[in-house]
């Protein structure tokens, strides 16, 4: 048997098996979906069509059955109901049974199967469409050999003339014209679906002894396929001989038409007197179509004589060029390609990241002393990273792929519970790296059933609870800062947190002393515990303790982290984060004592220079660093690892593991195993014995940094809470290739892997969430302490308004401005040389346009430069109609204060008011104005369109001053009547209050009420 053929056919069946499952799913639903109904015949008639090329006889049957019910669905004599749905989901699961195990497929029983389908057909008292060939013989009217293996019914033909279709009979050679011209039977019956509709057809392997004779032989396939092309038309396109296509004339179609619907009739109307007759005629083992004596239909008026196939002469005239560029050039745009294929450009890309970022490394010190050498640089690094995003793009899928499973599995868990469940799928176009949608089916699944069986109530509790029968679960997917987030959600009973706390303590995990001081969300996170289960009793479909502990574990070893969230009688919410891929993160390069290292950008949240302003302090003898008036708990890398300052990599260790991993690189290369490499031999010396972490300490941490205005912060996100590592340098952020860690590295936990530099050397990549676990972090301690603070945060907001990140520059002077940074869209730093005049305004380009520039002495009362330095800052704010750029002429700072604005000193055209900040006045702009100020007559139509609004009714609510302001000054021109409230409380009430309100201008977060 040829294996590249059948590899294509099991390929195939598989895609019209995931295709056929969700179909069936919707058509359950929605019972008169044509276009669904259409989908399913479709792909049981490719299965029953490709298979039965194969000599797959079961597959064959058991997919004609199924085609017999979608046939008679398709033409209304079938109504669809559940027990038709199930019938044809069972069938398709043994379909993929047997496709998955094509070589025993004949051993699979399909007689229950092929029994029930046909019960079904019986019990609505409809019967399968007969083929042409029985029509004819049972009106005794003669049939040209042409078409009497063909199986078609009157709804075929029927749609066929409405389409004004000419149908063909087309003879194709399996060698002669299909091998012999390095094509396949998939890329021939591709080419028809661009050309017309496949209608049916078949193989003349009579003749043929067995399936290893018949792929030898040139076969002829015969198939019957409609058009809108004419006949000078259809050679060409199918480059066959034209004797091998012959033409149905479109006026002897009626008649078979007409036959057809008679004998369906007939049929129909016959089948309470089969069935009678069929209870007292005696069993025989076999029938044969050719022994079968007419029936009663015999007596119906015979149809006219069907039309003699016309074949096509090749005295045709020859077609136009444009018609034959329209309709025969069409290439299919995708080619399928081996996984191991793409696995092999996968770790090359890997390969070619890991020699750009060598080369770079290695050209710092030369690139200005060789002409041109700079612009090939760039380019080499442009032209690497596009290809490996591209490359990386050939991996991913849509996650579609994984959630239209569950639809499938939620509908057959709901029917054994007796529970009503609707499954709300979002995000369906997300893609994700293959090897981790693969991952993520399990973990998955775990959570799915979870939400069946534990979280969703019955429709009887739900109806006692006030909610409605049908219970809700909601699959989302979304890009969110370069990772993907997956969150499972449910409207049922949530976790008990009492029961979860007695099951923990039943089970030895926790004391009661210990779960009595945890807080709501650490009493959550106990599902995740080995063996921890709440289920009253064993089922096949839970309470064995096995599951959340599963995901969590799946989940953490694809580089990703799980949280939940649940409220008791309201539902409760999985979320998980997951990197786009596994092979090249971005991550930070880091230093601790002549070490570097890598953390996973994916785990940073922010990064904090020691000194100044941010100073380390000791609570409860833990060190701490107060952020925005929150307490972050510190770990030191230095201390953690055991390393310290002169504890250096000697260069003899450091160059032996350098050969050992280019010795092991090399030997890969040369098997072409492509896989991903370890960094370390087995075996390898160990030149970092103190790397294993054999200490926790938190006290002296004064000694831990020589001086402390030098030390970093970086702020590590774990779960729901974060922490800061204290590193002593920082380097750069650069896009690593992940290799996994050799069994010499199996007790040190802190690591997830390992990386090459970009000057060879190793650097080991640090796992946040381990080195949360080896620090023995109590995030619990320092919650209740951030909560007091919590309050006295809210009380002083209520007083003082939110703090604001503001973005503090000069436009030369001594004055300051600031602008809040979430109006801020990027700062570009360019030279003054680059700054183009027309006319008295300046310009400079900025991506594939221009960019206006504001000097701000231009336009309000403030100290012009005597000249301008060589280096500016163009600040390019957001949320405008048309962006300028703001000049300034050196970047002070990014500060966070509550900010106290006084309207009434300073005034003046984009001028919002001025306040003291760091000792220093402070002038705030007002983009809006001063925009419109520098561009007037871009403002003109929208004031004119606006003179209709002045009678609406406005609520702003807004706790921020600032934006309190420029809200205020700014729709005071177009509306009379404004009210203003401080939060979302008082907005509430004054609503209440006051119903006429046309227009609500609220802030999304706000003290007391969001």
């Amino acid at each position: 048997m040829d294996e590249d053929l059948l590899a294509v056919f099991m390929q195939e069946t598989r895609e019209h098996l995931d295709s056929l499952e969700p179909a069936l799913l919707a058509l359950e639903i929605k019972k008169d979906d044509k276009d669904g109904i259409n989908v399913i015949f479709r792909a049981v008639h490719s299965i029953k069509g490709a298979s039965g090329f194969f000599g797959f006889d079961k597959m064959t049957k058991l997919a004609h059955s199924m085609e017999n019910m979608m046939s008679l669905i398709r033409e209304g004599k079938l109504e669809v109901t559940n027990d038709i749905i199930d019938a044809l989901l069972a069938g398709g699961d043994k379909l993929r049974a047997m496709t998955d195990d094509i070589e025993h497929q004949a051993d699979i029983d399909i007689s229950s199967d092929v029994i029930h389908l046909g019960q079904l057909i019986e019990n609505s008292g409809k019967a399968p469409a007969a083929t042409l060939g029985e029509v004819i013989q049972a009106r005794k009217v003669k049939l040209p050999p042409l078409l009497e293996n063909f199986n078609l019914t009157s709804y075929t033909f029927q749609e066929a003339v409405e389409q004004g279709h000419t149908l063909y009979v087309v003879k194709l050679f399996t060698h002669k014209d299909i091998k012999d011209k390095g094509k396949t039977p998939l890329d021939f019956f591709k080419e028809i679906d661009t050309l017309g509709e496949f209608i049916d057809a078949y193989f003349e392997i009579a003749a043929v002894e067995g399936l290893s004779n018949a792929l030898e032989e040139d076969l002829c396939c015969k198939f019957l396929f409609s058009t809108l092309m004419q006949p000078d038309l259809v050679y060409l396109s199918f480059d066959v001989p034209v004797s091998q296509i012959e033409e149905i004339p479109r006026e002897g179609i009626d008649a078979i038409i007409n036959a057809l619907k008679e004998n369906e009739d007939a049929e129909e109307k016959s089948v309470g007197a089969k069935k009678t007759a069929s209870t007292h005629a005696p069993t025989t083992a076999a029938k044969t179509e050719t022994a079968a004596a007419p029936t009663e239909v015999n007596e119906v008026a015979a149809p006219p004589p069907p039309p003699i196939a016309t074949p096509i002469h090749e005295e045709v005239a020859a077609p136009t060029t444009e018609l034959v560029s329209k309709n025969v050039k069409k290439v299919d745009d995708t080619i399928r390609v081996s996984v191991s294929l793409l696995d092999d450009l996968m770790n090359l890309a890997g390969e070619m990241v890991l020699g750009r970022n060598q080369l770079m490394r290695l050209a710092t010190g030369i690139k200005e002393e060789v002409v041109g050498f700079s612009s090939v640089l760039q380019n080499i690094n442009l032209i690497t990273s596009e290809m490996q995003e591209k490359v990386m793009l050939t991996r991913l899928q849509p996650i579609s792929i994984l959630f239209n499973k569950f639809s499938r599995i939620i509908r057959d868990l709901s029917q054994k519970l007796n529970k009503e469940v609707k499954l709300k799928l979002i995000g369906e176009e997300v893609e994700l790296d293959k090897s981790i949608i693969e991952a993520l089916s399990d973990p998955l699944t775990h959570i799915v059933r979870n939400c069946v069986d534990h979280g969703l109530e019955t429709p009887a509790e739900r109806e006692r609870a006030g909610k409605s029968r049908i219970g809700d679960i909601i699959m989302e997917a979304r890009h969110i800062g370069g990772q993907v987030q997956i969150e499972i959600s449910d409207d049922g009973r949530g976790i008990n947190l009492a029961k979860v706390k007695a099951k923990a303590i039943d089970r030895g995990f926790i004391r009661q002393e210990e779960a009595d001081k945890m807080t709501e969300s650490q009493l959550l996170h106990l599902v995740f515990l080995p063996g921890l289960s709440t289920a009253q009793e064993i089922s096949d479909v839970s309470g064995r303790g096995v599951g959340m502990d599963v995901v969590r574990t799946n989940i953490e070893n694809l580089n990703g982290s799980v949280d939940i969230d649940s409220k008791q009688g309201q539902g409760t919410r999985i979320l998980l984060r997951l990197p786009l891929t596994l092979a090249i993160i971005p991550a930070m390069i880091i230093g601790a004592h002549n070490r570097r290292f890598a953390v996973p950008q994916v785990n940073l949240e922010e990064i904090v220079k020691l000194g100044e302003g941010h100073v380390v302090e000791s609570v409860r003898g833990s060190s701490v660093l107060r952020l925005r008036e929150k307490l972050l708990p510190l770990v030191n890398l230095a201390q953690l690892l055991g390393i310290s300052k002169d504890d250096a990599l000697g260069e003899e260790t450091n160059a032996r593991i350098q050969a050992e991993i280019a010795a092991q690189h090399a030997n890969e290369t040369a098997l072409g195993t492509g896989d991903t490499a370890t960094p370390f031999a087995e075996g390898s010396p160990d030149d970092t014995d103190n790397n294993s972490p054999t200490t926790t300490q938190q006290g002296g941490f004064a000694n831990i940094l020589e001086d402390e205005n030098n030390g970093h912060v970086l702020v590590l996100k774990v779960d729901k809470n974060n922490y800061g590592l204290v590193v002593g340098e920082l380097f750069d952020s650069e896009e690593i290739v992940v290799k996994p860690l050799s069994a010499f590295f199996k007790d040190a936990q802190c690591y997830a892997g390992a990386t090459i530099m970009g000057d060879g050397k190793v650097a080991m990549i640090l796992d946040a969430d381990a080195i949360a676990q080896i620090a023995d972090l109590k995030f619990e301690d320092f919650e209740k302490e951030n909560s007091n603070l919590d309050a006295l945060e809210l009380e002083r907001i209520r007083k003082k308004g939110e703090k604001q990140s503001l973005l503090l520059f000069k436009h030369e002077g001594t004055e300051v401005f600031a602008l809040n940074l979430s109006m801020v869209a990027r700062i570009e730093k360019i030279k003054k040389s680059e700054i183009e005049h027309i006319g008295s305004s300046g310009f400079i380009k900025y991506g594939d346009s221009s960019l206006r520039l504001v000097f701000l002495n231009e336009h309000m009362p403030v100290s012009t430069p005597e000249s301008l330095p060589d280096i500016l800052y163009i600040i390019v704010p957001q949320m405008v109609k048309r962006p300028m750029g703001i000049v300034a002429t050196e970047i002070v700072d990014v500060v966070d204060a509550f900010v106290s604005l006084d309207s009434d000193t300073i005034t003046g055209v984009g001028i919002l008011g001025s306040s003291m900040l760091n000792g220093h006045l402070t002038v705030f702009l007002n983009i809006y104005s001063l925009f419109e100020h520098v561009d007037p007559s871009h403002y003109k139509a929208y004031a004119e369109e606006s003179k209709d609004m002045r009678k609406v009714k406005v609520l702003i609510a807004e706790d921020t001053a600032f934006f309190r302001a420029i809200e205020i000054q700014y729709l005071s021109e177009i509306f009379e009547h404004i009210d203003v409230v401080l939060d979302g409380v008082d907005a509430w009430e004054k609503l209440n209050q006051e119903k006429d309100y046309d227009l609500l201008l609220t802030d999304i977060e706000m003290p007391r009420m969001n």
